[in-house]
């Protein structure tokens, strides 16, 4: 009985101990923590001093021959019936084509 009564001692001073450390631990972290975000206060709207630092800047332009380039149109025929007006479009078109052929479009 003496055996368990000693051992649940040790057991409340140990578990108080780590306790204190604990909350000692905590109370420390908490005031770094509180510190240093308050040494970063101290730092908005501030400039940074510059030390060491190459500044560089610069412009430039290039030229070259356009390969791409993107065609939008279309033809418009009207007919008395669809069949006529598609075939008339479609020598439009073909016409067209071949023009754009002709100047060396692809």
């Amino acid at each position: 009985m003496e055996i368990q009564e000693f051992q649940f001692k040790n057991l409340k001073f140990i578990f108080g101990l780590f306790a204190i450390f604990f909350l000692a631990a905590l109370t420390v972290w908490f005031s770094v923590g509180i510190s240093n975000q308050l040494k970063e206060g101290r730092y908005i709207g501030q400039e940074i001093e510059a030390q060491n630092v190459i500044t560089v800047s610069g412009t430039g332009e290039i030229y070259a021959k356009p390969d791409l380039a993107l065609v939008n149109f279309s033809v418009v025929t009207e007919k008395k019936t669809v069949a006529e007006a598609m075939t008339e479009n479609t020598k439009k078109m073909n016409a067209i084509i071949e023009k754009m052929k002709e100047q060396g479009v692809e």
